[in-house]
């Protein structure tokens, strides 16, 4: 997934922001330079509550306010908070006659919401995201919005892809277990390498094996049953 582009609306000290993201192929590093409190890390908010929802938010979406602090009640006691994101990413296949062909799609993924000001306090509305895959022929929306996100970036990688310097090694923090770390570790390192397939298919295959074993022992004779659990036995071996 490459980041194209972002615009922020009213997401906290984000009241109008946008930011382009370089795609040249030989300038591929954008740095986001600025004084302490003035947004960065904010930004990184943003950028995670777009494509993965409250949950990616540093507190509960009831306790962690999302409008502008400085909001004047005068614009209306109803706070429109929007964060859209522009992005690309590339798949790769392979052709007998034309070898490796690569693939490259746009999307844009909109997340919204409201918050509604009741003196210091604010009551956080429903959230909504829309994804859109952009064409030569115009936008389609893609459903569900979510899955499509995960299928790119899973959100065991999330706070690989998207920390700053004070959060650098977040998911391996010092006040955590080692064996906590390592768990961490091994996730993001498997969703990395996209061996959460490979493990569910180990496990469908199991889950078959079961029921067939079953119903061999209620409709095969004993002799029958001895034959087939060794050539289960060397399918097993097979997998392995």
């Amino acid at each position: 997934m490459k980041l194209l582009r972002a615009e922020f609306t009213n997401f906290r000290i984000l009241r109008n922001l946008v930011l382009d993201f370089s795609s040249e192929t030989d300038k591929t590093l954008v740095v986001v330079r600025a004084e302490n409190e003035s947004g960065k890390t904010t930004i990184l908010n943003g950028l995670q509550w777009a494509l993965y929802g409250d949950d990616a938010l540093p507190g509960s979406r009831r306790d962690y306010r999302l409008h502008p602090i400085d909001w004047n009640v005068e614009d209306g006691e109803r706070v429109r908070i929007v964060v859209e994101i522009d992005f690309e990413t590339t798949s790769i296949r392979h052709s007998r006659t034309h070898g490796l062909i690569e693939n490259k799609r746009k999307f844009t993924i909109m997340r919204a919401t409201h918050d509604t000001l009741r003196g210091e306090r604010w009551d956080p509305g429903p959230t909504t995201v829309r994804l859109f895959q952009l064409t030569e022929r115009g936008s389609r929306p893609i459903e569900p919005p979510e899955a499509r996100v995960r299928e790119e970036l899973p959100p065991d990688l999330r706070e690989i892809f998207f920390t700053d310097g004070d959060r650098a090694l977040s998911f391996i923090e010092a006040d955590v277990a080692a064996s906590t770390k390592q768990a961490r570790v091994r996730s993001a390192i498997e969703s990395l390498l996209g061996l959460d397939v490979i493990h569910g298919a180990i496990g469908r295959v199991r889950r078959t094996a079961t029921d067939v074993n079953k119903k061999v022992k209620s409709t095969a004779p004993q002799a029958n049953i001895s034959r087939i659990a060794g050539e289960i036995a060397d399918h097993d071996d097979e997998q392995e």
